[in-house]
């Protein structure tokens, strides 16, 4: 699930590339490694024995780790301080427009995944502050969405 998610998300992003002012290629991997904070909380009690097995009170850690990562690895400012300030208040980011629309996103694909349904009525759960700060209508953050989803070809057997 979060593999079809990354990638789905990372898909809907790149389509604002534009607005954002990455490039596409910078656009794309930021939301592709979004959720990949998640992974490597999930695999640090194999490493070490952190204090807690609650991702959220080990975000900030577990994001700054990871972009330092990134960084040394070759990947450039853009995409690693993406990575960096993914556990941060939007408003505190160098981008809160990509920001707000990769939470946007994610937050629909979770919800999508817990009901099943990929038409994204529901918009309710949304942080009206986030859709906001896009400057977007919920039809303009949805519809391109929907769009992503339509065509997603990686079913379980797919690489």
């Amino acid at each position: 699930m979060l593999k079809r998610r990354s990638i789905i998300l990372a898909r809907y992003v790149k389509k604002f590339s534009s607005q954002i002012g990455f490039s596409p290629d910078d656009t794309y991997l930021c939301a592709l490694f979004y959720n990949f904070r998640i992974v490597c909380f999930e695999l640090l009690p194999e490493i070490e024995n952190p204090e807690t097995q609650d991702f959220v009170s080990m975000e900030e850690e577990v994001s700054k780790a990871l972009a330092s990562c990134f960084y040394s690895l070759g990947f450039n400012k853009e995409i690693s301080g993406f990575i960096e300030e993914s556990s941060m208040d939007v408003y505190d980011t160098q981008n809160p427009f990509l920001h707000a629309l990769v939470r946007i996103g994610n937050h629909l694909l979770c919800e999508s995944e817990i009901s099943g349904s990929t038409t994204f009525r529901n918009t309710s759960s949304l942080d009206p502050m986030l859709v906001e700060l896009t400057g977007l209508s919920l039809r303009e953050l949805v519809d391109p969405l929907k769009e992503v989803v339509k065509d997603f070809k990686g079913g379980a057997n797919r690489q």
